[in-house]
């Protein structure tokens, strides 16, 4: 369907999240770009300009988390996408929506998921010796 827009806009802003988490996979373990570019990049995903989403949720509840990362909306679609480093953990988490309240459900959703991979106190901890 020609629709008068070059080719490269019409996909220019679509990714799937596998592909967004592959992208700061490659990014986090040098394989996008080399540094010093690396470092610059994740300078850049540190600043973002509207506090909600993954951001919200985070500084609200785990003011501690560093945060890196993108995200978009349009319509009632809603994208956030990150690395988040807290303590000496470190994950990348993608969320997609097609819901008018998407940006809510990802602040509510990024604090239950960071405290699934940061846990207060580490389960081995727990455990005894066999007997």
């Amino acid at each position: 369907m020609a629709t008068g827009v070059p080719k490269f806009r019409e996909v220019a802003w679509r990714a799937c999240a596998m592909q967004t988490a592959r992208f700061y996979y490659m990014l986090e373990t040098g394989r996008l770009v080399s540094e010093p570019l690396a470092s610059e990049m994740k300078e850049i995903l540190s600043k973002p300009a509207i506090q909600h989403k993954f951001v919200k949720g985070l500084a609200e509840a785990r003011p501690g988390a560093k945060i890196y990362r993108k995200s978009g909306s349009w319509r009632s679609w809603h994208a956030d996408s990150a690395i988040i480093e807290s303590g000496a953990h470190k994950f990348i988490v993608v969320a997609l929506a097609e819901h008018p309240d998407g940006g809510k459900w990802m602040q509510k959703l990024i604090v239950p998921l960071h405290d699934l991979i940061v846990p207060d106190k580490l389960a081995a901890n727990d455990l005894q010796p066999f007997q």
